[in-house]
């Protein structure tokens, strides 16, 4: 059996983490027969509250080849450092190599990994925001000591490249993991029929985070859209969060101060958790998607296709773009972008827009790519 330990951000994991795992064990299960998956978290309490929700979905995702899953505190050097030396693999599994203290705990445990002789990787990370001289040196170790470094967009890939001291083949960028994951769910209901009852809509607030603008601005601009929604739709528009833990931002506390300002019945907000398949479900079952947070545009891109996109990140250099240019959706999505960094106007709703699907061959295609570099590491 192989005994892989999940590293990163998870103990505040989003839903876009939870579908990050979800990908990232689907590649798992495609490379070994039996595996399990030790997950480092630095709030347990949330991370083991994941694992009874999409313990399921998990373990399918994996072909059933992962035999368990376990969760212990990644803040803990002797206990990071027991589990380190246990396994023959250690991943940092998505999120982003920002300007934060705890990069130091990946620092740590790659340096651990590196005593024990045990492989590591960054597997569909992103890069940045990362302004800070010292954080940016404790990447550049991180990346140096790592065997392999798959991004999640290439634009991530450009910006490490030019710290890097040298060329070096054991860096590239793929896609995030959390669209393998959204493509295994649509697998397993291509079949059944979409209900078509509601609108989804994600927002989150831009306070939170270290990107440009006026969030009293932005969320006028979110109850001009809610209005035309409203008079172009009759079902009910449901506002779905993708964060439910306070670190990190609830999306429910602007949800809902979104939804009282606004005051009609016609907009509901999702106040109890969803799981990640639960959250897949709505997707597919929206007449039509709206989506801010990054992973509700991937899921609401794979699983919908009649979907809006709100990029609160650069216009040029962001992550929403670079997605969309990755797998040429820029040309199809242009009329249903809206970059609020730039101020553009906002999109028209047409709930009669076109649905985009992917060619059945996309995601095969980057699994495939992800097999072979992590079979390049493994044993």
């Amino acid at each position: 059996m192989v005994t892989i330990t999940v590293i990163g951000w998870y103990g505040t994991e989003t839903i876009g983490d939870r579908a990050i795992l979800a990908g990232l064990i689907r590649i798992f299960g495609e490379l070994y027969d039996d595996f399990e998956i030790k997950l480092g978290s630095l709030f347990p309490v949330l991370s083991e509250r994941t694992l009874l929700e999409d313990g399921h979905f998990f373990k399918s995702c994996s072909r059933q080849h992962l035999s368990s899953m376990s969760v212990f505190p990644s803040l803990n050097h002797r206990i990071l450092k027991k589990e380190i030396y246990s396994s023959d693999l250690l991943i940092v599994g998505g999120g982003p190599l920002m300007d934060m203290p705890l990069l130091y705990m990946l620092e740590y445990a790659f340096q651990i990994a590196q005593k024990y002789c045990v492989k590591c990787a960054l597997l569909g990370c992103g890069w940045g925001p990362l302004h800070q001289k010292e954080y940016i040196s404790c990447v550049n170790k991180i990346i140096q000591m790592s065997d392999l470094n798959i991004f999640r967009d290439s634009q991530s890939e450009k910006e490490c490249r030019l710290y890097l001291s040298k060329e070096d083949s054991k860096t590239t960028y793929l896609i995030d993991p959390a669209f393998l994951a959204a493509d295994y769910y649509l697998q397993k209901n291509i079949d059944v029929l979409r209900q078509e009852a509601f609108v989804s809509v994600n927002f989150r607030d831009i306070a939170l985070d270290q990107y440009k603008g006026d969030s009293l601005v932005y969320e006028k601009q979110f109850k001009l859209l809610l209005s035309e929604l409203v008079e172009k739709t009759s079902v009910p528009i449901k506002l779905i969060p993708m964060h439910t833990f306070t670190i990190g931002g609830d999306d429910r506390i602007i949800l809902d101060k979104i939804q009282k300002q606004m005051g009609n019945e016609q907009i509901l907000v999702q106040h109890d958790p969803l799981s990640l398949e639960e959250t897949m479900n709505i997707y597919y079952h929206s007449l039509l998607c709206v989506g801010m947070r990054f992973h509700s545009i991937v899921l609401q891109t794979v699983l919908n296709g009649k979907n809006y996109l709100l990029d609160y990140t650069d216009p040029v250099t962001g992550k929403i773009v670079g997605m969309l240019d990755e797998l040429q959706l820029l040309p199809f999505y242009h009329k249903r972008y809206c970059s609020l960094q730039s101020r553009e106007q906002m999109f028209h709703i047409d709930s009669n827009i076109q649905r985009f699907t992917f060619n059945e061959r996309t995601f095969s295609n980057y699994l495939r790519c992800y097999k072979e570099k992590i079979r390049l590491i493994s044993i």
